[in-house]
């Protein structure tokens, strides 16, 4: 494999974003008075110190029309003082503010879309200071079937237009999961909707979840799947409806969803009125062990690793050789809309409908998570911010918690020698995922992939003057069919048919077996200088020039590429079960000369 990487200035979305959107609580309710009181409180509840920076405002700043010259034009009767007066207020209290646009003529609510008007829009964005832009997927009106590529280049004309403004601002794609955008979306975008809107209610929260399961391998540094907003305290009538009640979230419910979100690096953005929060719910939000979980450096999104019926076990690495298990308890849930005879249904909970509402006991034995039976590993309570006792973990290896109906037990596991066994730093949530994958075929329809049967882990860290780029690539050990690369550029999928795809249709998932690139480079994907660019060729020894594959993954806005900075400092390089690895310096060329030859023969030179 030859790998190229090019970084150039500091990036966006190291880690899933923080802050608060307008849309849920507020929905088109939105005005400049409500934007600064929301300000204000994030300040003044300390949400800013414990990492809450963006303020988003959704739909229903623009106005329909367009100017005689093509310009968006605020809603002056709501902001008075323009977007830049929001912007200006935010730099000066520390915060960011966001703003929204959809890739069609119309936003979702009606007001001007961006489509054919991204250069002026994006220049809009840049000259009033906005930092983070939601880009929704509203009234576009092409036929069908199309190709990835052409229902994607409505998101790349955007990215290519942020990027021409020279302002870094984080691009987020809310393209609802459509076309599988966890395949090309770090092509594009610092993070991706992966499902369609979620609502005020416990079945919606469960459901976006469940849609976005065996992602974890697609985010990393600068690209997130995004699950949507989190409706925690959320007791207004928004964009998506809710009231406290029939519909909305009980404690216990919104501190799942705060812990899973966290622990899948999905952003966290607030949609509730912040003037008056209750106790309770500041301390949800405020969880600085679970926020720490989110916001963890390796970057590594969590997901599951074990589920019967509505038990669910997500677990993921963080550094340190440590992990993050969230035990689920989905306990009784209704269906949505709300069916009053759903009590007479036996419990199914794929359908929604009643399961036993009591505590569970939840297991998970260590070497689901990357450690030998064995091992010795600390188990701390992140909710309760408690380490608990050791007895948790059975003779045996098996960690055993129990776990309210509709809440969640949220742990982090830490080693006693971290670092001194192979699996510490190596495991990743997905490796599981191969031993049931069967299908030979990479263009079925389901979107399953190769059945290899190990995986090797590369990671190369690439320094540049302002900014530190990370490579992870997953390649065979043992290789049964010729590997596909995920060519994020393309778009080209598995199981794609030309039409509107999302993880509602069907299992929607690349599969664990393929060998894909991550890259976060040091730029943001919508931002001035354009993200990095990385290469791969020549996977396997024996590959014939009809087996060999490449991906290349860029961004860079129009004349970028030339400004970059070439300066690969240092290369890591690891396998799996009994591959030895060399790294060393590099700098200003390609990374080569390294070499992994035990199990796969010279796979990686």
């Amino acid at each position: 494999v030859t790998v190229t990487v090019t970084v150039t200035s500091p990036g966006l979305g190291l880690t899933p974003p923080m802050g608060f959107n307008t849309w849920n609580v507020y929905g088109c309710d939105v005005d400049e008075t409500k934007i600064i009181s929301t300000m204000d409180s994030i300040v003044a509840l300390g949400l800013r110190d414990v990492g809450y920076e963006y303020v988003n405002l959704d739909d229903c700043w623009q106005l329909s029309a367009r100017d005689g010259d093509g310009n968006v034009q605020v809603d002056s009767s709501r902001f008075p003082n323009g977007i830049k007066y929001l912007a200006d207020y935010a730099h000066g209290l520390g915060l960011k503010l966001g703003i929204y646009s959809s890739a069609g003529t119309k936003t979702c609510a009606g007001r001007a879309g961006s489509l054919g008007y991204e250069t002026l829009d994006a220049l809009f964005y840049a000259e009033a200071g906005v930092d983070y832009l939601k880009y929704d997927n509203c009234y576009y009106d092409a036929p069908w079937p199309q190709t990835v590529d052409a229902y994607s280049a409505r998101y790349r004309a955007m990215r290519d237009a942020l990027n021409s403004t020279g302002r870094h601002i984080y691009y987020s794609m809310c393209i609802w999961g459509i076309e599988r955008p966890w395949l090309w979306g770090s092509d594009v975008a610092n993070s991706w909707r992966t499902t369609q809107d979620i609502k005020n209610d416990w079945g919606s929260l469960i459901r976006v979840a469940d849609n976005s399961n065996r992602l974890a391998a697609y985010a990393s540094p600068g690209s997130w799947n995004d699950l949507d907003g989190l409706e925690i305290g959320n007791v207004g009538n928004g964009g998506n409806g809710g009231s406290e009640g029939a519909f909305g979230l009980t404690l216990g419910e919104a501190s799942a969803q705060f812990a899973i979100w966290a622990a899948v690096k999905s952003p966290l953005l607030l949609s509730l009125n912040l003037t008056a929060p209750s106790a309770e719910v500041m301390k949800v939000i405020t969880a600085s062990e679970v926020i720490a979980v989110s916001q963890d450096p390796l970057g590594v999104a969590a997901d599951v690793v074990a589920s019967a019926g509505p038990e669910v076990v997500y677990a993921g690495p963080l550094s340190g050789a440590a992990r993050v298990v969230v035990f689920w308890n989905r306990g009784t849930y209704h269906a949505w809309p709300y069916d009053s005879n759903a009590s007479t249904t036996p419990c199914d909970p794929l359908s929604f409908v009643d399961c036993p509402a009591t505590s569970v006991n939840m297991s998970i034995a260590l070497d689901k998570v990357g450690y030998d039976l064995d091992r010795r590993v600390f188990v701390r309570d992140l909710i309760a911010e408690l380490d608990l006792d050791a007895t948790v973990i059975s003779p045996d290896g098996v960690l055993t918690l129990d776990v309210p109906a509709h809440g969640v037990r949220i742990v982090k596991l830490t080693p006693e020698h971290p670092g001194t066994e192979t699996l510490d730093e190596l495991w990743r949530p997905w490796d599981d995922f191969c031993a049931d994958d069967t299908d030979e075929s990479p263009d079925d329809d389901d979107g399953q992939g190769l059945p290899w049967q190990s995986i090797a882990m590369v990671t190369i860290i690439v320094a540049a003057a302002e900014g530190v780029a990370i490579v992870n690539m997953r390649i065979p050990a043992t290789r049964q069919a010729t590997p596909t690369l995920s060519a994020a550029a393309s778009g080209a999928s598995a199981g794609s048919q030309g039409r509107p795809r999302s993880l509602n249709d069907d299992a929607g998932y690349l599969g664990p077996g393929r060998v894909h690139s991550r890259t976060w480079s040091g730029g943001s994907l919508g931002s001035g200088q354009g993200s990095g660019y990385s290469r791969l060729e020549s996977v396997g020894e024996e590959d014939s020039d009809e087996a060999r594959s490449s991906a290349e993954r860029s961004s860079e806005g129009p004349g970028a590429i030339d400004d970059m900075t070439k300066r690969a400092v240092s290369v890591s390089v690891s396998g799996g079960a009994d591959m030895g690895a060399e790294a060393g310096g590099r700098s200003g060329r390609t990374i080569s000369d390294t070499a992994i030859k035990r199990n796969v023969g010279t796979w990686l030179s």
